[in-house]
């Protein structure tokens, strides 16, 4: 290393002082990229893999966490089964997803749907108890909101002619006001919490016509979209991309801060500094704000990444040595009115066991003790598919409010958001670009839309590399 004057000295003295980098020397760093790539979630990692495959020579993707896979985590329990603690579905109009999983040998497999629901009304079904005048005016409500999302440019929705309007209410003051019936309210309100993890009277109105104009309908919301789920689990979907590239990832280290140069970017790490032509933050933009970045980013793009809050997206799996719900002719849905339980789901894995009721619980129990939610759920339980839901073999949870790295796990968004700063989600901030499925114009918000984001960066990047 060159002798540095004192002048020099104190002045990299200060950075040190002032940021508490582990690495004095930054821009002596011989790590040189020609892209690197923050977050190892789905979105990351493809980009990564896209990048390589399209001949960039050096890439680098660096994780905070010590394992890859983003908001896809398998967690394991009794019995050799998982909880799929994190995304999970995909369906039949999620093109990319499909093509990914076939070129990574992964295979995926049919939700279990056979039997019959508890408290899911079946239209036409013994036990409907709708009337049809409930249905006709659920029909119609979702009809209104199916020719309002056909409005919204998918690749600027801040632009529809009535953004603006839109964008001042919540999805909540408009169903209030169009739903005539208060058991259609009632179901239109299950089709935004269930996909959401919010309420309506937490989103705003031009983000869900947006939502909606993004997957193609509600129908492929609420229906397709959950049709099949991944062997192995969603996580093995990162995990097999990051055996292909295991030199290209560094785990265990957050990235404090970095440096937008003119003519290259770099990265700081707790540890080691790294040197890039150019950066992709793949990650929710809200967790953006934990980085501190120089020179600042502008004031609309921090706004946004400010506001873009998350919703807690707590799942917890119930273990079974099998799923005794199947034999007795139930499919493992259900919605709950009140109490702990909002919504179950059989979750078993491809082979059948061990037994998992998934179950999305009320917000307001997860503020409560461990020992008082586990009871009551378990008492739920019980009262939904009998004594037999007491025989548990084991019990997880995962709550993405309280994760080390991530802001939640579903980030829709409030009103006055996307018509005052949407339209920076996709811009690039000098030699910073950005993933994530919240950028995707399609499918946003799946697993589906962090695939396309990553393939529409890696396109955006490769095209600048020199």
């Amino acid at each position: 290393m060159n002798l540095i004057t004192r002048k020099e000295f104190l002045k990299k003295s200060a950075l040190f002082l002032a940021f508490g980098f582990t690495n004095l020397w930054a821009e002596d760093t011989n790590e040189n990229y020609d892209v690197i790539v923050v977050g190892a979630g789905v979105a990351g990692l493809t980009t990564a893999r896209e990048l390589i495959n399209q001949g960039v020579k050096s890439v680098l993707v660096i994780e905070a966490r010590n394992r890859v896979g983003g908001r896809t985590y398998n967690i394991p329990t009794a019995g050799n089964g998982y909880a799929e603690a994190g995304g999970q579905w995909i369906g039949p109009t999620q093109t990319e997803i499909q093509k990914l999983i076939r070129d990574l040998g992964i295979n995926s497999f049919p939700m279990y749907t056979q039997g019959r629901a508890i408290g899911m009304p079946a239209r036409g079904s013994a036990d409907d108890e709708l009337s049809p005048s409930d249905w006709q005016d659920y029909d119609r409500v979702k009809a209104q909101l199916e020719r309002m999302a056909k409005t919204i440019p998918v690749n600027a929705p801040w632009v529809a002619p009535r953004a603006k309007q839109w964008d001042r209410m919540t999805a909540g003051e408009w169903l209030d006001n169009n739903a005539q019936s208060e058991i259609s309210r009632f179901l239109l309100e299950i089709d935004i919490m269930m996909p959401l993890s919010t309420t309506s009277e937490n989103l705003s109105l031009l983000y869900y016509l947006y939502y909606i104009r993004s997957a193609g309908s509600l129908d492929a919301i609420n229906r397709t979209a959950q049709t099949s789920r991944i062997v192995g689990g969603a996580h093995s979907i990162s995990l097999k991309m990051a055996q292909n590239m295991r030199k290209n990832i560094l785990l265990n280290s957050p990235v404090q801060r970095i440096e937008n140069k003119d003519k290259h970017v770099v990265v700081h790490t707790r540890n080691k500094s790294f040197r890039a032509q150019r950066l992709v933050m793949a990650m929710m933009p809200r967790d953006v704000t934990r980085i501190e970045i120089t020179p600042q980013l502008s004031r609309r793009r921090r706004l946004l990444n400010e506001n873009w809050t998350a919703t807690s997206g707590a799942k917890i799996s119930v273990v079974y040595s099998e799923p005794f719900w199947r034999k007795k002719g139930l499919n493992g849905q259900s919605i709950g009115e009140s109490g702990p339980v909002s919504a179950t789901f059989d979750n078993s894995p491809h082979s059948g066991k061990p037994g998992v009721l998934l179950v999305f619980p009320d917000d307001e129990w997860m503020t409560r003790s461990l020992s008082s939610r586990k009871n009551a759920i378990i008492n739920q339980l019980v009262q939904l598919f009998g004594n037999e839901a007491r025989n548990f073999i084991d019990y997880k949870e995962y709550n993405w409010g309280n994760d080390a790295w991530s802001s939640g796990c579903v980030s829709p968004l409030q009103p006055n958001i996307l018509t005052q700063y949407g339209s920076e989600i996709r811009k690039p901030v000098g030699r910073i670009h950005w993933a994530g499925t919240e950028t995707s114009v399609i499918w946003t918000g799946y697993i589906e839309g962090a695939v396309r984001s990553g393939q529409r960066v890696a396109r955006e990047v490769r095209s600048l590399i020199k």
